[in-house]
C-alpha cells in the first residue's frame, strides 16, 4: 500500500462511516427536539401517540448511528469507525504525509507534550502520538465505572446489542436507557475526532472541533422544516 491508497481508505472510513453516522445522529436529534418543543400542542390535539412513536423511532436511529461510530474493527467485514481508523493509521504509520500536521502538533502539545519535542517528531512518530492520544481518551468498557463518556457508550451499546439487534426480552427496569445528554457527549467526541483527523491527515476541513462542525448545518435546516410543517398544521405551541 502507498500513501495515496492509505489516504483513500482513510477518507472512505471518515466520509462513508463516521461523518455519515454523525449526519444521522444530528438529524434524528434535531427532529426529536423540535417535536418535543411543541409537545403541548401536539398532545392537546390528539397526536401525542403518533409523534411519541416517531420520537422513539428517532431515538433508536440515533442510538444505532452512535454505536456504529465506536464499533471495534472486525476481521469479517470492513468497519468504518473511530477504532478502525485508529488501527488503520497505526498499521500504516510510515505512509502518512500529514498535509496539515500543525493541527496534529497542536493536539499533542495540548495533551501535555513539550512543543519542541513535538516539532522534532517525524510524520510517523506524530501519527503514532495521535493514535496514542485517542486510544487513551476514547470511551471504553473498561473505564465505564469511572468515566461518564465510557458509561454513556456502554448504555448505548446495551440498547443497540440487546434490544435493537437481538430483540432480547429484558426487563427495562434492569437496564439503563440512553439519555440525550449521554449520546450528545459521544457525538461531540466523534466530531472532535473527525475534525482533527480529516484536516491533519487529509487536508479536509470539517470545522474547528464539535462546536462548529460544518456538516451539522443540514440538521438545523431539517429542524426548521419540521417547525414549519408543525406551524402549517397548527400543531405548534404558539397556536394553542
Amino acid at each position: 500500500m502507498n500513501t495515496k491508497e492509505a489516504e483513500e481508505i482513510l477518507n472512505d472510513c471518515l466520509m462513508n462511516g463516521i461523518a455519515k453516522e454523525l449526519f444521522f445522529a444530528d438529524h434524528t436529534k434535531a427532529l426529536a427536539v423540535t417535536i418535543g418543543k411543541h409537545s403541548s400542542a401536539i398532545n392537546s390535539k390528539g397526536f401525542g401517540d403518533l409523534f411519541g412513536s416517531l420520537q422513539n423511532i428517532l431515538s433508536d436511529h440515533q442510538t444505532l448511528a452512535v454505536a456504529k461510530i465506536y464499533d471495534p474493527p472486525s476481521k469479517r467485514y470492513p468497519t468504518r469507525s473511530i477504532p478502525a481508523m485508529l488501527s488503520l493509521i497505526e498499521r500504516h504509520s510510515s505512509l502518512w504525509s500529514l498535509p496539515q500536521r500543525h493541527t496534529l502538533e497542536r493536539l499533542i502539545v495540548d495533551d501535555g507534550h513539550h512543543p519542541s519535542t513535538v516539532q522534532h517528531m517525524d510524520n510517523q512518530q506524530l501519527s503514532l502520538a495521535v493514535v496514542s492520544h485517542f486510544n487513551r481518551t476514547i470511551p471504553h468498557r473498561d473505564k465505564a465505572g469511572h468515566c461518564s463518556l465510557s458509561s454513556a457508550l456502554e448504555t448505548v451499546r446495551e440498547a443497540r446489542d440487546k434490544v435493537h439487534a437481538h430483540n432480547e426480552a429484558i426487563d427495562k427496569a434492569a437496564r439503563k436507557m440512553p439519555t440525550w445528554g449521554g449520546v450528545e457527549s459521544l457525538v461531540n467526541y466523534a466530531k472532535d475526532f473527525a475534525c482533527v483527523i480529516s484536516f491533519g491527515f487529509l487536508s479536509l476541513y470539517l470545522g474547528n472541533r464539535s462546536k462548529d462542525y460544518l456538516l451539522g448545518t443540514d440538521a438545523r435546516q431539517l429542524s426548521r422544516k419540521m417547525e414549519k410543517m408543525l406551524v402549517m398544521a397548527n400543531l405548534n405551541d404558539d397556536s394553542t
